[in-house]
């Protein structure tokens, strides 16, 4: 039986894990309100170590977001499969012709973004997505889900297979090499603030900022430690701000806190995350020239089955906007 909040009632997940994660959301969101505005620092998100591939921050490659005096800049939030309602936005955009001088994603919106960066089309990124199921999300560090947390593991799940699939389609892509300008948002595990990626590998970048923590072992990049962008910039508008002056079209698919059931300690573990989500999500919205928020209300952050109403309703949703705003968008 599956709750609102997507996870199973009486998950298997250690409940060690969910305290840890409901400490370290309540850190994170005091953190972020202290520095919602100090998004960009791009000397400190250059490798300390000349390590070939590793993602980083370009400012050379953002003053070319800069150049452009039309257009806009499309945000994609997080939200986990909520996350379809992006693409759902994007077949709505390819419809009306408008296309984003950039797109910049946390979390699931980091996935979409990377996957139209490489030419995807909304059609090809849902045939994409038929072809996997959660078992393609979800590996177990080690056999006994307890001992993650008696061996000191960061994480129940390894995110190294959720690379690998990313991988399969992205080979050893960098976002120099990407058909379209993308750039995404990860959480710095030490200092809590966000850190935008838009040079060096893709898979890298998408996966420090799928990492939700406790549940996905943290990648290392440039000798720090990452975790799941929506920690600290749920929504990225401040980081779309500082990287272009173009108007900013931000997907908002944010998991409400109201709607979630906590049963469970892993439900627990969720909530305090989302919480800490969402009202750093408020903070940065007034910063949008538009938003679109698909009313996705029974809809919660995992489980793949919801996927072609969600993207629906992404879709429908956005014509409904565009149809009012497609001359501030051009």
């Amino acid at each position: 039986m599956q709750n609102k909040s997507g996870f199973p009632a009486g998950s298997v997940i250690a409940g060690k894990v969910g305290l840890m994660l409901s400490l370290l959301g309540s850190a994170m969101v005091l953190c972020a309100c202290q520095t919602i505005g100090n998004f960009i620092q791009p000397e400190s998100h250059k490798p300390t170590v000349a390590v070939k591939g590793e993602p980083w921050f370009s400012a050379e490659r953002a003053a070319y977001t800069q150049k452009f005096e039309k257009g806009f800049i499309l945000v994609l939030s997080g939200g986990g499969v909520r996350g379809f309602a992006h693409i759902g936005v994007l077949k709505a955009l390819e419809e009306q012709g408008l296309e984003p001088r950039m797109v910049i994603g946390t979390s699931a919106g980091a996935v979409v973004a990377a996957y139209w960066g490489l030419g995807y089309t909304a059609d090809q990124m849902m045939q994409r997505a038929d072809s996997l199921s959660s078992r393609d999300l979800f590996v177990p560090v080690l056999p006994n889900l307890g001992q993650p947390v008696l061996k000191g593991e960061a994480g129940v799940f390894s995110g190294q297979f959720l690379e690998r699939q990313l991988r399969r389609d992205f080979g050893v892509q960098t976002f120099e090499v990407l058909l379209k300008p993308v750039a995404i948002v990860a959480t710095d595990l030490e200092t809590g603030r966000p850190v935008v990626f838009n040079a060096g590998d893709v898979t890298q970048a998408v996966r420090a900022s799928s990492t939700i923590p406790g549940i996905f072992t943290p990648p290392s990049i440039n000798g720090r430690l990452y975790i799941d962008g929506q920690a600290s910039s749920p929504l990225p508008i401040g980081p779309a701000q500082r990287l272009s002056k173009l108007p900013i079209l931000a997907v908002d698919v944010v998991y409400p806190p109201e709607l979630a059931e906590v049963f469970t300690l892993t439900d627990l573990m969720f909530q305090t995350f989302l919480i800490s989500s969402f009202r750093i999500k408020e903070l940065e919205m007034p910063m949008a020239t538009m938003i679109i928020a698909p009313q996705l209300t029974n809809v919660g952050q995992l489980g793949l089955n919801d996927r072609h109403w969600v993207f629906k309703t992404g879709y429908l949703e956005a014509k409904e906007k565009l149809r009012d705003a497609e001359k501030q968008l051009r």
